[in-house]
């Protein structure tokens, strides 16, 4: 298999022409994985900041997460007065599968 030069001149013209730019991943996360990011760090969540920061898109209110809570969907909570907190285990566990 031969190997192919590139004039890295040429190369960085084109990527300038298409209007493409290289950049760390790190620079490509949105506020809201930024936020998400944040988040898990922390012991457990209240259903509003899972709401906010997205973490299940298409869920907009508290209550379809008080019902998973309450259904048993939801294993990792507890409730605090009249707020419910979710562990993050179990927030990492039902988005991202670990």
């Amino acid at each position: 298999m031969a190997s192919e030069v590139v004039n890295i001149l040429e190369f960085m013209d084109h990527l300038r022409k298409e209007g493409l730019v290289i950049v760390h991943r790190s620079q490509l996360l949105t506020d809201k994985d930024v936020e998400r990011k944040e988040l898990l760090k922390r012991k457990e969540l209240t259903l509003t900041e899972i709401v906010r920061a997205e973490f299940f898109p298409g869920i907009t209110d508290t209550e379809t997460l008080r019902k998973w809570c309450l259904s048993g969907k939801i294993k990792g909570w507890r409730r605090m007065g009249n707020r419910y907190m979710v562990l993050t285990s179990e927030l990492k566990r039902m988005v991202y599968g670990e």
